[in-house]
């Protein structure tokens, strides 16, 4: 159920890119997977960092995360699985679409980041992002009040 009240995340987003609140909570939609997203590009780019612990309140940046014991993983850490979807993080920012890392052949050790199902975007060295997080694991966000 997606819930009849406007939610914590809905009200911060309304008020940062200037939409009302009814206009935000009228773009939700459940996914194939039963999971809230919404039909707006630039709501459902916060939404992911909402989700991914990048958006308290308005508190607004990477720092917020990595401070607060999300599951971002440091690059020069650990890679993820070669294959499974990430999220990605560049200095302050969140990539608005996800990644997976892939080794460019046979005889090649080179891994790269590629759009994981997204052929719009070219693929990205290594080191061009400082952390990642597996898109399983991105915390759910708060149920709407009242319910």
């Amino acid at each position: 159920m997606q819930g009849t009240n406007t939610t914590e995340f809905e009200k911060w987003c309304a008020d940062e890119i200037g939409l009302t609140e009814s206009y935000v909570k009228s773009k939700r939609k459940i996914n194939t997977l039963g999971m809230l997203q919404y039909r707006n590009a630039e709501i459902e780019k916060r939404f992911m960092a909402y989700k991914a612990g990048l958006i308290s309140g308005a508190s607004v940046g990477c720092s917020h995360a990595k401070a607060k014991g999300t599951n971002w993983v440091k690059v020069s850490d650990r890679l993820p699985t070669e294959g499974e979807p990430v999220i990605v993080v560049y200095g302050e920012h969140i990539q608005n679409i996800t990644y997976e890392l892939i080794s460019c052949g046979v005889d090649c050790e080179e891994l790269r980041w590629i759009p994981h199902n997204n052929s719009d975007y070219d693929s990205a060295p290594l080191e061009t992002f400082d952390h990642w997080m597996y898109i399983k694991d991105l915390p759910l966000p708060p149920m709407p009040e009242g319910e």
